[in-house]
């Protein structure tokens, strides 16, 4: 997880949410406006309800929500996450449209067929049970609807920027992000999408991250 030392950082305790809103709103913030241009090109939706999974700070529902006309729910399951995430909607004027949520990608907190577009960036790297977080996608976006989920850095220019801001915080960063990423494959990514029902799905990888795109 994103951090300034080697450890792996508690999103549910004060200071390691202070640490992770620290980084990504200071070394990871460019990243979320191209991300979000490109999850709203693949998905070709611009109405509706969006669901930003893992949100953290919500610096990704921000970005979208400044596209489109959408409602946006922020949703994760650290409170201190989320008291960040209310700082930054409200510092943006988006409290009527971003709408903070306490809930878990394995139990999500939606009724079925209610939700348009779901995104997140980095939060699968962290899902206990991928197929029953698919599962639960599936469950919950409505016919048609659509997902695009990953762990991207948006272009591989930003990459390498990140990565160099990165290594002088965190000596040990190329080292850690590599035993993240090793968790995370897309032969991992096809059997836990296929097990959790999940059958119309793109799985794309190059230097900038890896991204899967899913409609229902």
């Amino acid at each position: 997880m994103m951090g300034g030392n080697s450890k792996t950082i508690d999103r549910n305790d004060p200071e390691g949410a202070a640490n992770f809103n620290d980084v990504a709103c200071n070394v990871f913030a460019p990243i979320y406006p191209v991300i979000a241009e490109q999850a709203m090109r693949r998905c070709e939706i611009h109405e509706g309800v969006c669901v930003d999974l893992g949100c953290g700070p919500a610096l990704l529902a921000i970005a979208m929500a400044k596209m489109t006309d959408m409602t946006f729910f922020a949703l994760d399951h650290s409170p201190p996450m989320l008291a960040f995430a209310v700082r930054h909607i409200e510092k943006e004027g988006l409290s009527n449209r971003v709408i903070p949520l306490a809930g878990d990608v394995h139990h999500l907190p939606f009724s079925d067929n209610s939700i348009d577009i779901m995104i997140s960036r980095g939060s699968v790297l962290f899902w206990e049970d991928k197929p029953a977080a698919f599962g639960e996608i599936k469950r919950v976006l409505k016919k048609k609807g659509k997902s695009y989920i990953g762990c991207g850095m948006g272009s591989k220019e930003l990459k390498d920027e990140i990565f160099e801001k990165m290594r002088q915080r965190d000596k040990n960063w190329d080292k850690n992000h590599q035993q993240r990423r090793s968790k995370q494959n897309a032969e991992e990514l096809k059997q836990a999408l296929t097990q959790g029902g999940i059958t119309q799905f793109d799985i794309q990888e190059d230097d900038a991250g890896l991204w899967v795109y899913l409609e229902i």
